[in-house]
């Protein structure tokens, strides 16, 4: 799997999970709940593309 493919699977990762999240009845318990997995599997693909750019980076200042 590539670089591009990652990324492309970990925001259809985030969005899946937004629209599972849209399903739960809306409680206080789950609109807290639902904040929380939505940050935790948004920043999954933030923080992959993050270290894909460093990782360029540094390939980059090693040629």
């Amino acid at each position: 799997m590539d670089s591009e493919e990652m990324k492309r699977r970990t925001k259809i990762f985030a969005i899946n999970i937004v629209r599972l999240t849209e399903k739960l009845p809306d409680t206080l318990a789950n609109r807290i709940n639902k904040n929380q997995i939505i940050r935790a599997s948004s920043s999954v693909g933030a923080n992959y593309r993050a270290y894909a750019e460093q990782n360029q980076n540094r390939i980059l200042l090693i040629n």
